[in-house]
């Protein structure tokens, strides 16, 4: 297990011992309305949140991809989740979830910049994508300050809807 440390947080590997004294946060933030606004399925029930903590644990156990629980470096509060999936080709997912009241002060971006320079040393992937509904300026303008490219509008191949791609591509 490792710690990935920005000036305010505490980026920690997600596994069944660092996560286990957040599950109860963990469950909250996946079931809440205004952080899955933009997500088409919805929250998550208890036992889809279970389900996505044993797969993101899986990948890092299984494969040394990582999901990361997001920390307040002051206080070691649960802040939300980031990290990597769907390795497939060349090509991997990142992603950042953090309740609604750690919103606009940029801890997104902060998390999102870290993931990403953590990502071009240590996965074997020549790009790394984030996508999110094109109406979704807040995530976008996260993606675009962390040095995200856009790339393409296309539908999601996850939910089926169209969103906008940005690409950060990586030179090996």
């Amino acid at each position: 297990m490792f710690d990935l440390n920005t000036e305010r947080l505490i980026l920690r590997v997600m596994t069944n011992e660092s996560a286990t004294p957040y599950l109860k946060d963990i469950f909250e933030l996946y079931q809440d309305k205004k952080v899955y606004e933009f997500y088409p399925d919805g929250p998550l029930s208890k036992d889809q949140a279970q389900d996505e903590l044993n797969f993101f644990i899986k990948e890092f156990r299984e494969k040394n991809i990582p999901c990361f629980l997001i920390l307040n470096k002051q206080n070691k509060n649960f802040m939300g989740v980031c990290g990597f999936s769907g390795f497939s080709g060349n090509s991997i997912d990142v992603g950042y979830m953090l309740f609604e009241n750690y919103w606009h002060q940029g801890f997104a971006t902060e998390c999102l910049v870290t993931l990403l320079k953590w990502g071009v040393k240590n996965i074997q992937a020549s790009r790394i994508i984030a996508y999110t509904p094109s109406d979704h300026l807040a995530s976008i303008s996260v993606m675009k300050k962390s040095g995200m490219i856009y790339y393409e509008t296309k539908i999601s191949p996850i939910y089926n809807v169209i969103c906008d791609y940005y690409i950060y591509f990586i030179d090996n």
